[in-house]
């Protein structure tokens, strides 16, 4: 046994770690998973699954590990399999992740843009694909993750995190891609990835029509539409290993959209519960 004051600064040091919420979030999912089967494809019932926990992957550009991969695969259509790769995120109390969007109506939509891989006839394909998703959430191109006590951005930002999230995707595809491809196989189920970033932090989405910015200053006014929300798509262009392609660069910024699904900690049943209908469009 140890004394209370070697305790409680262990306690202190596992606590700033992450680790003990990434096992929250685990055993959350977990419960899910057995209480509530997801669907995806064509509305035929998906048992999810854990495929794996601390995963490490690894790519041309770096390494890291993952904290939870969670599957789904159809007993009655194992053509399409489904990946939720699971990134936590903790932060102090005070934090909130805060999302602005341009517009007064709030984004709701179903779209996402996945990866998703899948064998050809010559060749094994990659690539981030406009799917539409259940349940449907807010979206925002915009984040900060900031302290609403004193209003100072707190460590890594949105970016950074969503990055290097989607960069652990496509390095779990291809590994998954040659482990899973026996000598001679003719066939190999298609996979769709959905990175899921999962926070104990509060999500609010704002919207603001840029008609209303402040000139002189170019500042929000007092009045922007506001809204504290359990889920979100953090939707915007992202350059990862995996090429875009296009005639023009409009194109070519919409072949490099990626989605990120955020959600609140407290609400992760919420998502998992409903996920339902991943199709590709």
């Amino acid at each position: 046994m140890t004394d209370d004051d070697t305790a409680a600064k262990i306690q202190s040091i596992l606590n700033a770690t992450g680790f003990p919420f990434q096992l929250y979030v685990q055993l959350q999912a977990g419960q899910q998973i057995l209480r509530e089967p997801g669907t995806i494809a064509t509305g035929r019932h998906y048992e999810l699954h854990l495929v794996a926990s601390e995963y490490g992957w690894r790519d041309s550009e770096g390494s890291g590990f993952i904290d939870t991969v969670l599957g789904a695969t159809g007993e009655h259509d194992p053509h399409t399999q489904l990946r939720v790769v699971v990134e936590t995120k903790r932060y102090s109390e005070d934090v909130s992740w805060i999302f602005l969007a341009s517009g007064s109506e709030v984004p709701i939509t179903g779209a996402a843009s996945l990866l998703r891989a899948w064998r050809g006839t010559s060749a094994n394909y990659l690539q981030w694909m406009p799917h539409t998703l259940a349940p449907k959430s807010p979206s925002a191109p915009f984040c900060v993750v900031s302290d609403l006590e004193t209003g100072k951005r707190h460590g890594e930002q949105p970016e950074s995190l969503a990055g290097q999230l989607l960069q652990a995707c496509e390095a779990i595809a291809r590994q998954e891609d040659i482990a899973g491809r026996p000598v001679g196989a003719e066939y190999r189920p298609e996979r769709v990835y959905l990175p899921l970033l999962v926070t104990n932090c509060r999500l609010f989405s704002a919207r603001c029509d840029p008609t209303w910015v402040v000139p002189a200053s170019g500042v929000l006014p007092s009045r922007f539409e506001l809204d504290e929300v359990p889920l979100i798509r953090f939707q915007k262009s992202f350059a990862t290993s995996v090429p875009a392609f296009g005639a023009d660069l409009t194109q070519l910024a919409k072949g490099l959209e990626r989605t990120v699904i955020v959600v609140s900690a407290r609400y992760l049943s919420d998502f998992l519960v409903p996920l339902a209908d991943v199709r590709a469009l």
